[in-house]
């Protein structure tokens, strides 16, 4: 009989550990049901057909009243789920807008627009540097030649107190555009770019560097410029105009201006 008895305890607990591990499976499998169908709400799944031209205006001039878009010149995909659509405005100016596939459909993220063109970055993923893309809409009249994206950093040098130094190097790269051939579009960072900045970030610096108070999802220094030869007769004789035009932006999801360099804020040999 105690052998019974000690068979049926032995049994008892048996059952209840078989209990405990089939409910902590469930709740696993659960918990991961959970985490897939939350991402799938939130991203909306596989994503759809972009807004027509059309239904793309609307979207624009209904949610910011001064956009005035009337002509959109492209709908280019990012990647699955970020596109760029530059469009003109009934002022004649050059616009840009940002959309993102969210919870199945497309958002309209942020918009902006200048009188003779301008140049952003934006960043497609807010962590990562290196999915950056150059975005621009210009007056294809107002410049002539090659332009150029750089990316940049300026040499610096700091000393410690333990009599250590600590030097960054300047760094000048660059990639050609020509704005007459292709007044607006998007470009992703080069490869080369994209490595070095991803390498850059997994440097570890000294306690008391300067730098240390850049968070994980920055680049120690870098920045972005252009440079364009102006079309000088045209600009002379559309001077008027040219000012007149005004700029404005709505925002955007890590969307950065991009600012227009002079010669002498770039090195060359010597």
């Amino acid at each position: 009989m105690n052998e019974m008895k000690g068979m049926n305890g032995s049994s008892g607990i048996n059952g209840l550990n078989r209990n405990k591990r089939t409910m902590k499976l469930i709740i696993a499998v659960a918990a991961a049901l959970f985490v897939v169908i939350s991402g799938y709400i939130i991203y909306g799944g596989k994503p759809g057909e972009l807004p027509s031209p059309q239904e793309a205006l609307e979207a624009m001039n209904r949610s910011y009243e001064r956009a005035d878009a009337a002509e959109i010149l492209d709908m280019q995909l990012l990647d699955k789920r970020h596109a760029f659509v530059p469009f003109t405005t009934g002022s004649d100016q050059t616009g840009m807008s940002f959309w993102v596939w969210h919870r199945f459909k497309w958002e309209l993220r942020g918009m902006a627009a200048s009188g003779s063109g301008s140049v952003h970055v934006w960043q497609l993923r807010g962590n990562d540097p290196s999915s950056s893309f150059f975005v621009w809409n210009m007056d294809p009249e107002e410049y002539i030649g090659d332009s150029q994206f750089y990316l940049l950093r300026d040499r610096s040098m700091s000393s410690y107190g333990d009599g250590t130094a600590y030097y960054l190097p300047r760094i000048q790269l660059k990639i050609d555009v020509n704005f007459r051939e292709k007044p607006y579009g998007a470009m992703p960072y080069p490869q080369n770019w994209r490595d070095l900045i991803k390498n850059d970030r997994g440097l570890t610096l000294p306690n008391n560097s300067p730098f240390n108070w850049l968070d994980s999802t920055q680049s120690r220094g870098f920045y972005t410029g252009w440079l364009g030869t102006l079309n000088e007769p045209y600009v002379e004789e559309n001077m008027n105009k040219l000012n007149n035009r005004s700029s404005w932006s709505s925002g955007g999801p890590n969307l950065n201006f991009v600012r227009r360099l002079d010669p002498e804020d770039l090195e060359t040999p010597s």
